[in-house]
């Protein structure tokens, strides 16, 4: 926050204002949004809401307007652009995550396994079918038209009674050896006991846990059981949490979440949500895609889930882009550059700066907080081939050389420039990590010593030493079921409920 004034002040010399909406004029010939900044300064804290909200709405084309207004003389307007900027952002990072693969459903009948290869050759996803095999003759006629990827399985497990079962995590450009495309999705005989929501590049399942998992939870607690499936060329991280807004059984009776409680059992092994709130690690390399959501029974009987409104907020891998920049200026032999989620880049140069020999070595520091940034390889060599969504469609591309000049980031995301932004040649030694504690962040460090070469350059002095990696991006996305076939009935050994599925 840049400024802070008590906003009593604010009021006392502003004279009271009507706040029955935004006000919608833009005295000046200012721009919509310019005018709603100037509002998040208005003595009426119902029209500051307002007009922020709305800011918050026009997304990426109140960017200008925002970063206009942390400069303002009115210390409420700085304050507040400063949380609509970076929520605003958060919303731009979440909407390109969620960005669907679109795909053609072909008109007519045809077999399950045409469908599977129309989809594989539109977004690259390998389509497969565990248990019996007879299925993919079987012949299913589907909606055609133009819908996103998840949309399409939906329709194509409804009219084969299948079900989504696992989704194989994306390959990265340098995992070369994987098959020729970017992932598979992998389906089941339908079990009847699920509901799915899709939004966007994400599907959801929500189900009912087992009798024997239920073992664990009270009569006054309906756990339901929640699975996201990314599409395959979503980075996943971690699901954090899923709220709920609204839940209700036949009875019309309303379904609050149940009070958090230590864990009794770690329901399939995975990180468990405990009234809206995560309380066990999971050690998965791509991070958990399952949780249980508790709901509180009311004390009158048996319940069926009949409809359910939430959220679901998740984690996903930005794309690696720059995160930190060191500028060496002329004469300057080290400098530092912090960068999103506690991100630190450190540089020194240690030797001689010779235009001659070309070389120079620099000490390197890369600090990280891993459970927020990946430090990754941006670029792949040779001929790989990976995938990118272009335009609402999943296509093929050879890796570009557009950073910097030409340069691809290294193994440790570095890019070292001169003055002209041309890279130079690095070859890495005596590298070493650490674990650095930082008020309560446990970071990752790694300490490298570079030689930079001008090779064919004819300045071969370093003027920018850049740090490329990924970030998680948190998304939040609707979450919405009815008619759940879930239903408590009576209890065993006057313990435990017993849920029909």
């Amino acid at each position: 926050m840049r400024h802070f004034i008590p906003l009593l002040l604010l009021l006392a010399a502003t004279p009271p204002a009507p706040a029955d909406d935004v006000k919608a004029s833009t005295p000046g010939g200012k721009s919509p949004a310019a005018a709603l900044v100037d509002q998040l300064g208005d003595p009426d804290f119902r029209t500051r809401e307002a007009a922020g909200k709305k800011l918050l709405d026009l997304g990426g084309s109140a960017v200008v307007a925002l970063e206009a207004g942390l400069d303002s003389p009115v210390p409420e307007i700085a304050s507040r652009c400063e949380g609509l900027l970076a929520a605003v952002k958060r919303k731009i990072d979440a909407d390109v995550i969620l960005t669907p693969s679109m795909v053609e459903m072909l008109e007519g009948e045809q077999t399950v396994q045409a469908v599977f290869d129309s989809l594989f050759k539109q977004s690259g996803y390998q389509l497969r079918v565990t248990g019996d095999q007879a299925v993919l003759t079987n012949k299913v006629k589907l909606p055609a038209g133009k819908v996103p990827f998840w949309e399409a399985v939906q329709a194509l497990c409804v009219a084969a009674k299948l079900e989504v079962m696992s989704v194989d995590a994306t390959p990265t450009p340098a995992q070369r050896d994987r098959p020729a495309g970017i992932g598979t999705v992998q389906l089941t005989a339908a079990s009847g006991a699920k509901r799915v929501c899709v939004h966007k590049a994400v599907l959801v399942q929500v189900s009912a846990p087992t009798k024997d998992e239920l073992a664990a939870y009270p009569t006054s607690q309906c756990p339901l059981l929640v699975r996201a499936f990314p599409e395959p060329r979503l980075r996943w991280h971690r699901l954090i949490e899923a709220e709920v807004a609204k839940a209700a059984d036949s009875k019309g009776s309303a379904l609050g979440p149940a009070l958090p409680e230590p864990p009794r059992l770690d329901l399939l092994r995975e990180e468990m949500l405990l009234s809206s709130r995560p309380i066990s690690r999971d050690t998965r390399t791509d991070g958990n895609t399952r949780g249980v959501l508790k709901l509180a029974v009311p004390p009158d009987g048996p319940i069926d889930v009949t409809s359910f409104t939430g959220t679901l907020r998740f984690t996903a891998w930005k794309e690696p882009a720059e995160l930190a920049v060191v500028r060496l200026k002329d004469g300057e032999a080290e400098g530092t550059a912090d960068g999103p989620h506690g991100t630190r880049l450190s540089v020194k140069v240690v030797g001689p700066i010779s235009n001659e020999s070309g070389s120079t070595i620099l000490k390197v520091v890369h600090r990280w907080n891993p459970e927020r940034v990946r430090v990754e390889q941006g670029g792949a060599a040779g001929d790989a081939v990976w995938f990118e969504n272009v335009n609402g469609r999943v296509v093929p591309v050879k890796p570009t050389a557009a950073l910097h000049g030409g340069a691809k980031p290294n193994s440790s995301g570095t890019v070292v420039t001169n003055a002209a932004g041309e890279p130079l040649a690095l070859k890495a030694g005596n590298t070493r990590f650490e674990a650095v504690t930082d008020r309560g962040v446990v970071y990752s460090s790694m300490i490298v010593e570079y030689v930079a070469r001008r090779g064919t350059l004819t300045d071969g002095k370093p003027a920018a030493v850049t740090l490329h990696a990924s970030r998680a991006v948190e998304v939040v996305m609707p979450l919405s079921v009815k008619d759940l076939p879930l239903t408590a009935g009576t209890r065993v050994g006057g313990n435990f409920p017993i849920y029909d599925r």
